[in-house]
């Protein structure tokens, strides 16, 4: 059985041989026809030289029988010529000699075969006539056949080369193609490669030893390598659990760090329903003080609003429990579900910071993910909207003014936007935002882990992808910037 390698090395042998010999015999058939032809013509050119004087001097004398008579002479002393025409100036022809009728003649009288000349009278220099001559083409044709012979020849001898040099390869190849045989079947652990060395001193037998020491290393290192994997796959698992237990300790670590600003919010979100209690206790109390009437109605209606103002507070304490809960476990649940559980805590918050929420939801899908950790990344977001704005506020003047902020959170199948018109972020900047600790803001107000960690939840933890892009007028302005998470 041959092998690709051997198949490859012969064809390439073969078919350069017969590039080159065909190029060569090409190129020296090639010369030898040119050096022919030139011969060829050079000759014809040197006997119509010859003759053209003569049959211009019987011309001018009116010597019609010399003429002819030395031009039948002409074709006789000439074996190779075949064919002599004469015709006036009139085109009249006036002489015609055919060493055989069966010869065709060509129309066009062009090739090194022909030869043509205008008989000119030596004394007036007037045009007498033209004759034209035509050879055998019997010389050409023998130099072809022999080209062809030679040709064949060299192909032959050529051919008989190449069938012992491939004989020769084969012999080479056979104890290659067994030596590859014996590597291919080789198995480190039944350890089935002959270790018997090569006597032979040419490159394949170099090849076989060299062979024999590498399996004798791989033999000799097998087991060490046994003894490594035994051990790796408890080594890489305990390193992926110490890995996930440090991303848990940072998620857990970004999330305090939100807790301050989180209370503020909570507070925000409280502050309303805590009013309204206390207006109805008071209202209760002094009606009780001032001896009023008060209905069965009236007191149920006071004491429903403070049973629906005590849930709403019980509910943003649930929301806020729910946040902080370390354990990870997937949910299924739709993205408006999530945007709304992160909205309760921290809209009320943007809404005192005069800061429009628009929502678009077109996601109906139930989707499978960790809604805890999605809503910090939500909220981280949401949260530094809010910081940026609050800086543009205090810096009230042109570029940093901005009038109406909004931040319009929309969904669509599995991927949730939260843009904002707040100027954008700086394009020397917006690659470094998701680095570990890196942050724009004072250290007392940052960690530099939100964004980082944002990130690490959506794509380590989800499979998804967190990117970021600014927003342009069509001035090419920064308007603002759009946070896109893709579950």
């Amino acid at each position: 059985m041959m092998h690709k390698i051997e198949i490859k090395i012969i064809l390439s042998i073969v078919f350069f041989t017969i590039f080159i010999i065909g190029l060569e015999r090409y190129q020296l058939s090639e010369n030898i026809m040119e050096q022919f032809i030139e011969s060829k013509k050079s000759k014809n050119n040197l006997l119509i030289d010859t003759i053209a004087p003569i049959v211009s001097l019987n011309l001018s004398l009116g010597l019609e029988e010399a003429y002819k008579d030395y031009l039948k002479t002409i074709a006789e002393q000439n074996y190779d010529l075949e064919y002599i025409k004469l015709i006036d100036i009139s085109n009249n022809e006036i002489y015609k000699y055919i060493k055989d009728s069966n010869i065709k003649i060509k129309n066009e009288e062009n090739d090194f075969l022909y030869c043509r000349k205008d008989i000119i009278d030596s004394i007036t220099e007037d045009k007498l006539a033209t004759i034209t001559l035509k050879f055998s083409n019997k010389e050409y044709m023998d130099m072809i056949n022999k080209n062809r012979d030679i040709t064949i020849n060299i192909s032959i001898v050529t051919l008989v080369l190449l069938i012992i040099f491939i004989l020769f390869i084969k012999r080479v190849f056979k104890h290659l193609n067994k030596l590859t045989d014996d590597v291919l079947l080789y198995d480190p652990k039944k350890n089935n490669f002959d270790l018997a060395k090569s006597t032979s001193n040419d490159e394949v037998g170099l090849i076989h030893n060299a062979i024999i020491s590498m399996v004798s290393k791989i033999n000799l290192h097998t087991n060490i390598l046994d003894e490594l994997n035994a051990s790796l796959e408890d080594k890489v698992k305990e390193e992926v659990e110490k890995n996930r237990l440090q991303d848990q300790k940072l998620i857990q670590q970004s999330k305090m760090a939100l807790m301050g600003e989180m209370i503020s919010m909570i507070a925000h979100q409280w502050r309303q329903p805590l009013n309204i209690i206390t207006l109805n206790t008071v209202k209760l109390e002094t009606d009780i003080l001032l001896n009023n009437k008060i209905s069965n109605e009236e007191i149920h209606n006071v004491t429903s609003e403070i049973n629906k103002q005590s849930q709403y507070l019980s509910n943003t304490i649930d929301d806020f429990r729910y946040f902080y809960k370390p354990n990870k476990k997937l949910e299924t649940v739709k993205l408006e579900d999530v945007i709304s559980k992160s909205l309760s805590i921290i809209k009320a918050s943007l809404i005192s910071s005069n800061i429009e929420i628009i929502e678009e939801y077109k996601s109906k899908e139930e989707i499978e993910l960790y809604d805890n950790e999605v809503m910090q990344v939500i909220i981280n977001i949401l949260k530094n909207a809010q910081d940026n704005f609050s800086e543009k506020a205090l810096k009230d003047t042109a570029p940093h003014n901005i009038k109406d902020p909004y931040i319009k959170i929309t969904t669509e199948n599995r991927t949730i936007s939260i843009c904002d018109n707040g100027g954008g972020i700086p394009e020397n900047i917006i690659e470094k935002i998701f680095d570990p600790y890196f942050s724009t803001k004072d250290e007392k107000n940052s960690t530099g882990l939100g964004l980082y960690m944002s990130k690490t939840i959506i794509e380590k933890h989800h499979g998804g992808r967190l990117h970021v892009e600014n927003r342009s007028n069509a001035q090419g302005a920064s308007i603002g910037v759009c946070f896109v998470i893709e579950i």
